[in-house]
């Protein structure tokens, strides 16, 4: 997504803003509008799976079943095994067994529901300010009241880190700021971070799928334009994930888990979507030459990212179903027709919601500006893309404008609209 912010140069040390001054900016505000939100009666966006969360990870902290996350009291003929990850269970549960002996282990897991959130919120305004200063480096292209505006814009995805918010949306925000993070250094650190990142996004939820695929292909593509810099980024971000992958993968969800196939949840054809990633753009880096044109590239990646994806379709039929295919038609029509948030933003109109509407317009109104200045060329009349500090070290400096605001509503909205439907003012239960 970096690669088409718009353009700015890389900053000297000494021309660079405090990060602790934005950082502290950053606390200030979200802080404001977490307590915002704990003065109502109850958060805004709480929902029945954070009871459902609790109990997964109350059942955890009682016998250890890291592989196999049950939630009790739901009744079935056999034991209900939850889809959702055990990476967001993990620090709870950690924090929860270091202060049982103190509090008794109900009261020890309360204090975690309330405390992690938090700490979590902390590493959220960390990714801002590290995502700002790859944005807009230069001391004066971001002021203050930019940084509030863009904080305030957020509120609804700030009020993922309220305490008691125990889903699993507030980290996945913090993993997609993390991968932003990884794309603005572009280099191979930045390219480890991007398929570690992405890699554990997708093992916590799916609804990260289309922002990270996007990346990896935008990484892709700019290394067949022939973008400065791109080669290292995209092998380092490769072969990570052909690191990353299995071993994350088996700690997380087990051999088992890494071959059984899933429409919802993190499992055999994603994993291999993204080794598949991994191995079409080390071999392709390795056996074309850095020399050949443009057209033979972008073929090059075109076909074989059609023959990897009609391979996955070919032994995974049952991913054309899509991620509700385990829905039963008594209950869509019972549950899942009637949670407004799995609907498209025309229920908006339907039910009267103008103030999501409004958020909606602004964010529109943002990106519109934002990808305008992107496109903008500079001076010499070439695409700005290629002066944007990630594809070129001596592109020439030019005012910021509404770039943070673009990168970070890209952020907010890709996790938080497709993770938790936030705009959607009335969350309704099963639907977080």
């Amino acid at each position: 997504m970096s690669l088409v912010v718009g353009e700015t140069s890389v900053a000297r040390v000494d021309e660079r803003w405090s990060a602790t001054g934005y950082w502290l900016i950053c606390i200030f505000i979200v802080g404001l509008l977490i307590g915002f939100d704990l003065s109502g009666e109850r958060i805004h966006n709480a929902d029945i799976d954070d009871s459902l969360r609790g109990l997964q990870i109350k059942a955890f902290l009682e016998d250890g079943g890291w592989l196999r996350p049950a939630i009790p009291r739901i009744l079935m003929p056999e034991p209900y095994i939850s889809p959702w990850s055990r990476i967001v269970d993990l620090p709870y549960m950690l924090i929860a067994f270091s202060l049982q002996s103190a509090l008794g282990a109900e009261d020890a897991l309360a204090v975690a529901f309330q405390v992690w959130p938090a700490v979590m919120a902390v590493f959220f305004t960390i990714g801002v300010v590290g995502v700002l200063s790859r944005i807009a480096p230069r001391e004066g292209e971001l002021s203050p009241g930019m940084l509030c505006a863009v904080l305030v814009l957020m509120a609804f995805a700030i009020w993922e880190f309220s305490p008691g918010r125990i889903d699993h949306h507030n980290l996945q925000m913090v993993l997609l700021l993390t991968l932003i993070y990884g794309v603005g250094r572009f280099d191979r650190i930045g390219g480890a971070v991007v398929a570690i990142s992405a890699t554990i996004s997708l093992l916590v939820g799916l609804e990260t799928l289309p922002v990270i695929a996007l990346v990896l292909g935008a990484l892709a593509l700019a290394w067949a334009a022939g973008l400065d810099g791109t080669r290292t980024m995209l092998a380092s971000t490769a072969i990570t994930c052909l690191v990353a992958v299995p071993i994350l993968t088996f700690l997380v969800i087990g051999p088992s888990g890494f071959w059984r196939v899933e429409n919802d949840a993190f499992s055999a054809p994603f994993a291999f979507a993204l080794l598949g990633f991994g191995a079409i753009a080390t071999v392709t880096l390795w056996l074309v030459p850095e020399a050949s044109s443009a057209a033979f590239k972008f073929g090059l990646l075109a076909t074989a990212g059609s023959m990897l994806s009609a391979v996955l379709l070919f032994a995974y039929p049952q991913l054309l179903a899509g991620p509700y295919a385990a829905i039963d038609d008594l209950a869509r029509i019972y549950w899942f027709d009637r949670i407004d948030q799995e609907k498209s933003a025309l229920e908006f109109f339907r039910t009267g919601d103008y103030g999501s509407l409004a958020l909606l317009g602004i964010f529109s109104c943002v990106l519109a500006v934002s990808f305008q200045r992107a496109l903008n060329a500079p001076p010499n009349g070439k695409s700005a893309i290629r002066y944007h500090p990630c594809c070129r070290r001596s592109a020439p400096p030019d005012r910021v404008g509404l770039q943070p605001v673009f990168a970070l509503l890209c952020c907010r909205r890709s996790v938080v609209a497709a993770g938790c439907g936030v705009g959607n003012s009335r969350r309704q239960p099963g639907g977080g």
